[in-house]
């Protein structure tokens, strides 16, 4: 990867994150490639990672992230159509009748965002299987909330409400190298992602200023001045 978190993150954001984690000494190698783990001598042990490049990391425990591909296997036997997930509409539909999909598997349609998203998170997992199982109840309870993420990470709460997209322009209050902060990221005039390093109670906020889908200001969201609840019944209202 270019950087940390750049599946979630605008670059500028990542930076942030992998600058906090180089303070705190780790070493975080960007665009390596693991070719093989060095086994120790005489025992059943890693003695080292090496790296494609020659580079030989001495490891104590490694630790392997390999992601997760989504089962569509299933619903593909159905006759359903799939896109890095099942494709659905808003309401969990698929692309057959009588077929339904949530969750993680999902590529599904937000109206909030308007795009396509498919979400590895437990409140996706979690509500809109709560909304598909309504509509298939008969009630029509279409699944159109703002995702929310959060992660600790050296003793920092870093939470993200929204997804940024190529093209969205970052606007700070505060400076998470010096404590709590906020990264608001744009699209235009509206807000459509924010990120709180330990700034929880803002998040919950910001979210209600997505929801709002009205315009905001960049000084108004850098000035540290202007309450984001203020913000949130002015936008509201507007």
């Amino acid at each position: 990867n270019a950087a940390l978190l750049e599946r979630a993150l605008p670059p500028d954001i990542a930076g942030a994150v992998e600058r906090m984690h180089r303070a705190k000494g780790v070493d975080v190698r960007l665009g390596a490639r693991v070719s093989a783990l060095v086994p120790a001598a005489g025992r059943r042990a890693v003695a080292a990672v090496a790296l494609a490049d020659g580079t030989e990391l001495p490891a104590d425990l490694v630790v392997i992230g390999i992601g997760i591909i989504p089962n569509t296997e299933l619903a593909e036997m159905a006759g359903a159509a799939s896109a890095d997930g099942v494709v659905t509409d808003e309401f969990g539909r698929s692309s057959v009748p009588g077929v339904w999909a949530a969750g993680d598997v999902t590529s599904h349609w937000n109206p909030l965002l308007e795009r396509r998203v498919r979400l590895e998170s437990w409140q996706n997992a979690q509500n809109q299987a709560i909304a598909v199982a309504n509509n298939i109840a008969g009630k029509a309870s279409p699944y159109a909330e703002v995702p929310w993420f959060w992660s600790d990470q050296h003793g920092v709460n870093i939470q993200m409400a929204g997804l940024a997209s190529p093209g969205t322009r970052t606007v700070w209050r505060g400076d998470p190298a010096k404590g709590r902060a906020l990264a608001f990221s744009l699209s235009g005039a509206r807000l459509v992602c924010a990120t709180g390093f330990d700034a929880g109670a803002d998040i919950r906020l910001a979210r209600r200023l997505i929801e709002s889908r009205a315009p905001v200001s960049d000084a108004a969201l850098a000035d540290p001045a202007r309450k984001l609840k203020d913000l949130a019944v002015e936008r509201a209202a507007a």
